[in-house]
């Protein structure tokens, strides 16, 4: 169980291994949320292609090059062959995660009494698993439509807002205009919220919300014990801009 642990930019966080949450928790940190890891990611990413030969943006470019777990999880039931789902902010499940834990295909199996007592609107996941919202750079600006799309998804307007979103994608601008050059693909949000509606689940389940490190995904991903993931360890004060 080894943590991999770093001093990045101009405060220190850590980065853990799934199965480094009691280690996490021991050292008096949280680990980020969804809003948090988005904000923090843009901010370097815009902080790097501003200044590219600044050793220290490299630097944490470099660090912050990763897939990080969030602190906020993606409950899941099924019901009548559909499968519902409900946003669990600050995860205690999550957050209580051990070693030795019974992953259900990467997820953490949650009780129906659990699932109910999460204090957030039921979606239908068959809507919106799995909604990529694209748009096209014309002259190094983004489409306006892409940001309209994003804010009609559920999971996007509600972990990351509509100022958020707004700076996620403009992040593809400054990176865009820093390379000079087109995208393979279109600059885009994807919220990919595994399993897909054609997939069973047999009991309620949770699965932490990923941030991939192209800032482009919001996963409700499994957890890879030998996968390159780390949740990102921060004490409550760096989040809430205290001393």
């Amino acid at each position: 169980m080894e943590t991999n642990n770093e001093n990045v930019g101009r405060q220190s966080y850590k980065f853990y291994s799934w199965d480094a949450m009691p280690e996490l928790r021991a050292d008096g940190r949280i680990p980020m949320g969804v809003h948090d890891l988005f904000e923090k990611e843009v901010e370097i990413a815009n902080r790097y292609f501003s200044d590219p030969e600044n050793e220290k943006n490299k630097q944490e470019f470099r660090e912050w090059n990763r897939n990080c777990y969030s602190g906020d999880g993606i409950a899941q039931t099924v019901k009548k062959d559909r499968i519902y789902g409900k946003i669990d902010k600050n995860s205690k499940r999550l957050w209580e995660i051990t070693p030795d834990a019974k992953l259900v295909d990467g997820a953490l199996p949650i009780t129906e009494e659990y699932y109910n007592s999460i204090d957030a609107e039921e979606i239908d996941l068959n809507e919106y698993n799995h909604d990529s919202v694209e748009g096209f750079l014309y002259n190094g600006v983004i489409s306006f439509l892409i940001q309209k799309k994003a804010l009609k998804n559920p999971f996007l307007e509600e972990l990351l807002g509509e100022d958020l979103i707004k700076r996620v994608l403009d992040s593809y601008v400054k990176e865009h205009n820093y390379h000079e050059i087109d995208y393979g693909y279109s600059p885009r949000l994807d919220c990919n919220l595994y399993p897909y509606p054609s997939e069973k689940i047999s009991t309620p389940v949770l699965r932490p919300f990923i941030v991939t490190r192209e800032r482009s995904s919001l996963l409700g991903g499994s957890i890879y014990p030998d996968g390159n993931y780390f949740f990102v360890g921060v004490l409550d004060k760096e989040i809430d801009g205290g001393d």
